[in-house]
């Protein structure tokens, strides 16, 4: 096999072994990730957490999106910020709609699955694979009366393409001239390299409502902690009886775990930057070694 799997104990110890070639270490400093969460569950009393996720993993979140909303110009709510476990939370507001959502194609597959299992209508729109770029003619194309929200991955996954500036720009204008929400799926964030830059769509200063879903199962390497949240950009109040259906149904799931949710503010002040550093070093040299195989 090309690629052998983690060791699920070496969380001090992630390595990616590509036919015997050695393998580099991605180091966390001692005050590491796994010690945060072990922190949280001696320190603090093992108790329900609010639904919609607790104040100060909340509040941490939105002291780390500041930045974003004083590039972008565009308002966030900041008491509700919800901490979820997965996307269904748009798709299920969305499903109230009757309405169509546009997905990217190739996509991540979850996206359609959840639309189906809510009964939400899909239609989607072409990747150009060659050049890194959403068919934007085939984009237009899709949108009707009745579209009223497309996701945008950025980075994308599977594709591994991350968006232009200049491109995302212009995904924003076709948004504002059809007047349809974005749900962007920005789960890898600044998880790139070969000097690829990743534009948060908050800081393009959008005219258009967005969704913003992230987390930090992908940057942090934790997928098993199931930890991730919405962000509402909600221009022009669009948001409003949406907002209300997505905490709702935070009630549905019991939210992400409690003592995880404590963790987080640790996690995303305090993890060095040295660590993201060297994560993305290693998915470089791991690509690249598997690039270079698949062309012999």
């Amino acid at each position: 096999m090309l690629v052998r799997s983690l060791p699920n104990n070496q969380l001090n110890n992630k390595f990616l072994s590509i036919n015997g070639v050695s393998n580099e270490k991605v180091d966390l400093t001692d005050d590491d990730i796994e010690t945060k969460a072990k922190l949280e569950i001696d320190n603090n009393p093992k108790e329900w957490a609010i639904l919609e996720g607790s104040t100060g993993c909340r509040q941490a979140i939105n002291r780390i999106r500041k930045v974003f909303e004083a590039i972008g110009k565009i308002p966030f709510n900041k008491e509700k910020v919800p901490i979820r476990m997965d996307m269904g939370d748009p798709t299920v507001a969305l499903s109230e709609c009757g309405k169509t959502i546009l997905l990217p194609d190739p996509g991540f597959p979850l996206y359609g699955a959840l639309c189906k299992k809510y009964n939400v209508e899909t239609r989607t729109y072409p990747i150009n694979m060659e050049e890194g770029v959403i068919d934007l003619k085939r984009l237009e194309e899709q949108i009707d009366k009745n579209t009223i929200a497309m996701i945008v991955n950025n980075p994308m996954n599977p594709a591994g393409i991350v968006f232009s500036k200049s491109h995302l720009e212009e995904v924003l204008k076709i948004a504002y001239k059809h007047k349809i929400i974005i749900i962007a799926d920005e789960i890898y964030g600044d998880l790139t390299f070969n000097n690829a830059n990743f534009y948060p769509l908050a800081t393009l200063s959008p005219k258009v409502t967005i969704i913003c879903c992230d987390g930090i199962s992908k940057r942090y390497l934790v997928p098993g902690w199931r930890l991730g949240w919405l962000i509402l950009y909600n221009r022009y109040n669009v948001l409003d009886e949406m907002k209300m259906i997505i905490l709702s149904y935070t009630q549905h799931l019991m939210g992400a775990c409690a003592i995880l949710q404590g963790a987080l503010p640790a996690v995303l002040e305090k993890t060095p930057i040295t660590f993201k550093e060297s994560t993305c070093k290693l998915l470089q040299n791991n690509a690249d070694i598997i690039c270079n195989k698949l062309s012999d």
